[in-house]
């Protein structure tokens, strides 16, 4: 069932170190805690520019209608004391694909390789079904 509402996660139960991930199109990424487990908190930079208010609505829906298993879990929104807004999703352990393909300790064997390419193609199929094109794709 499709509903506006936001899902709305209360600033204060998001716990830990917020430990700085990397940065995204919208801001910078941290890992943190919710209810226990470890999510992934996505800052939303600031914009008076209307095409970004509506990219980040876009995204904001898709995040939240998605459900594959291939495609990261959204959990909800959640504004910070002085305005700042925080897509919180479910983190994905093990860093990101690029660190993963660069890292020389560790063998990475064609079968593991064609894994990783079918779970991508997975999720862009199951994305491009509902209409949606990432326009975002990378390694990190």
């Amino acid at each position: 069932m499709h509903s506006d509402a936001f899902d709305v996660i209360p600033f204060e139960d998001i716990k830990g170190d917020w430990k700085k991930l990397g940065s995204g199109s919208f801001g910078n990424v941290y890992k943190a805690n919710y209810l226990g487990i470890d999510v992934a908190v996505k800052e939303v930079l600031p914009s008076n520019d209307y095409d970004v208010a509506k990219y980040f609505e876009r995204e904001w829906r898709l995040m939240k209608e998605a459900r594959h298993p291939n495609v990261v879990l959204y959990l909800g929104l959640s504004r910070a004391p002085d305005g700042r807004i925080f897509i919180i999703s479910e983190f994905i352990e093990n860093g990101n694909l690029r660190m993963y393909i660069h890292d020389k300790t560790k063998p990475f064997p064609w079968r593991l390789r064609m894994s990783f390419a079918t779970d991508i193609t997975r999720a862009l199929a199951y994305l491009h079904a509902r209409k949606c094109i990432h326009r975002d794709l990378k390694g990190e």
